[in-house]
């Protein structure tokens, strides 16, 4: 389950994103919208995975809203290994930067809880660590944080065999990650058929790209791209999420 969320951490030429500029063109997403994914691990359910965007009407920034993704495992296994993880994004709609970002794990016995707000003009953050003070550290550049990424991502003209370089901050520390566009394919979920853009994920160590496992997303191939699938190939077998619900956006499906 953990996987879902490190998906989205880790998300002709190769072009540096995010500058600080002001958005002139209609979001892909709006407030309201509400994804929902079935689990699994080697076809076998194990959990549920959620994605939605709520208004901000009472935030400074105009328009700002709040991405927020949750992942919580089936109650048998809960008995087992219990995972109940939260994350929530501030973005800005003008800019397509992340604000702040707080990150809430419960996986096991293992317990994680920190708070990242971004000054991305002066390229500053303020990372919390559970009950730690506050420190402020510098970031290299205006940055997405684990959640805005996959937004910013649904933002862009995607072409097939052309990549991304992004930079994603997560507790304090940023990573430039290479996002490749892979191919075009027709994905069978339960709801239908589904045209989609698969992408990968690379993140970079030592000034080297590498893969850390095989992480794919697949997004709808359409003004919207919304992500359908998520997959990653484990030691043991894969972890997929896959779409079951969805409300507050248009999704073409052949059935």
């Amino acid at each position: 389950m953990q996987t879902f969320l490190t998906l989205l951490l880790i998300l002709g030429g190769l072009n540096v994103a995010t500058p600080m500029a002001w958005a002139t063109t209609r979001l892909p997403f709006r407030a309201g919208e509400s994804l929902v994914f079935e689990v699994s691990w080697m076809r076998v359910p194990v959990g549920t995975a959620t994605m939605r965007i709520e208004p901000m009407s009472d935030h400074a920034i105009p328009d700002a809203l709040r991405l927020i993704s949750t992942a919580r495992t089936t109650p048998f296994l809960d008995t087992l290994h219990k995972v109940d993880d939260h994350a929530e994004s501030v973005f800005d709609p003008r800019t397509l930067l992340s604000q702040s970002f707080r990150m809430r794990q419960h996986e096991g016995r293992y317990r994680s809880h920190h708070n990242m707000i971004f000054d991305q003009s002066n390229r500053r953050v303020i990372l919390q660590k559970r009950d730690q003070p506050p420190q402020e550290l510098s970031i290299p550049t205006t940055v997405q944080d684990p959640l805005s990424v996959l937004y910013w991502v649904r933002t862009l003209p995607l072409s097939v065999g052309k990549s991304v370089l992004v930079p994603i901050c997560n507790r304090g520390k940023t990573w430039f990650t290479k996002i490749r566009v892979l191919k075009r394919e027709r994905l069978q979920l339960p709801m239908g058929e589904v045209k989609t853009i698969k992408i990968q994920p690379l993140l970079q160590a030592a000034g080297i790209f590498r893969h850390k496992g095989d992480m794919f997303i697949w997004l709808t191939d359409d003004a919207y791209h919304v992500p359908v699938q998520l997959k990653s190939n484990i030691k043991i077998g894969a972890v997929t999420a896959h779409l079951v619900n969805v409300q507050g956006v248009d999704l073409t499906v052949k059935p």
